[in-house]
């Protein structure tokens, strides 16, 4: 959605704020009123815009950002109860003080999809093969203007995606949480084989599996990684989550979860972690974004990205 230049009337009527009696708007999302405070809220996926008028000094936002979870995996590998649950995204807080004129770019993250393939779109790792893996949720961010690692402002990194098992149980293979400042592991039946979290200054791979460490799509900055060659696929984080790891006789490791992160321009900054399928609950929190599947063969929920300021 582009950034529109003339806000008045394209988005209500402006308010007041607190100070001097001058006048502003922020543009971008649905937005609605409560508490005194106006909220938007962004839920399509993919770029937003949030862009602030000319009102001659800055506004103090309040973000609440939600990674997207990953998908589960499936029964395609012979064992009836052997797929595992998909990690939830992560949720991240913080306050930032908005300069007058300033455009952010808001990225919602994509649900973790139940197919292999390429990298999705908003930074999760696909699954593997058709044997039965689920895809890492992309993140959820504020960025500087444009979408890049460098113009970081918050993230919130999204779940990586449920791996399978001969072994029985759905807590064999599962993809890891996203958030905190190193995501969550995944699992696997051996201990070894699963993905990795992203951490705040590079990417960690799992032990290799029968096939080499030369499987893997490795992943990296706001991208989670495929998996070796059968697996979950890792979250998108400020480092992305690795994809999982195969390994004889049991193993299709869960995806490790993506990292979040908060620039120095973030005030109070809170970076949550995903418990394995359940996203913290944080503010603006209702149960339909950002949990990681905990159906087989099914995707997660998207990510949510919520900005409040005080009206």
């Amino acid at each position: 959605m582009p950034f529109i230049s003339s806000i008045r009337g394209s988005f209500g009527p402006q308010s007041k704020s607190k100070r001097n009696g001058s006048k502003f708007m922020i543009a971008g999302g649905d937005v609605t009123t409560a508490g005194g405070y106006r909220i938007h809220t962004f839920t399509t996926v993919g770029n937003n815009i949030l862009g602030t008028a000319e009102f001659g000094f800055p506004v103090t936002l309040e973000a609440f950002v939600y990674g997207a979870g990953g998908a589960a995996g499936s029964n395609n590998w012979g064992q009836s109860n052997g797929w595992s649950f998909g990690g939830g995204g992560g949720y991240s807080y913080g306050v930032i003080s908005a300069a007058a004129g300033k455009s952010y770019l808001v990225k919602v993250g994509a649900r973790g999809e139940f197919a292999q393939g390429a990298n999705l779109v908003e930074g999760g790792g696909a699954g593997g093969t058709s044997w039965g893996n689920g895809g890492g949720g992309g993140l959820s961010g504020i960025f500087d203007t444009s979408y890049s690692f460098s113009n970081s402002v918050l993230i919130a990194g999204g779940g990586g995606g449920g791996g399978t098992s001969r072994a029985s149980g759905q807590g064999v293979n599962r993809g890891g949480g996203g958030g905190g400042s190193t995501g969550q592991d995944g699992t696997s039946y051996s201990g070894n084989r699963h993905g990795r979290g992203g951490t705040q200054s590079g990417i960690q791979l799992p032990s290799a599996g029968e096939y080499g460490s030369g499987g893997w799509f490795a992943p990296g900055q706001l991208t989670g990684g495929h998996p070796e060659p059968h697996g979950g696929g890792g979250g998108g984080g400020y480092y992305g989550g690795s994809g999982g790891s195969y390994f004889e006789p049991n193993d299709m490791g869960g995806g490790g979860g993506g990292s979040s992160y908060a620039s120095g321009i973030v005030a109070n900054a809170s970076l949550q972690q995903a418990s394995y399928q359940t996203p913290p609950s944080g503010t603006y929190y209702n149960g339909s974004y950002g949990n990681g599947s905990t159906n087989v063969s099914s995707a997660g929920q998207q990510g949510q990205v919520v900005i409040r300021y005080l009206i």
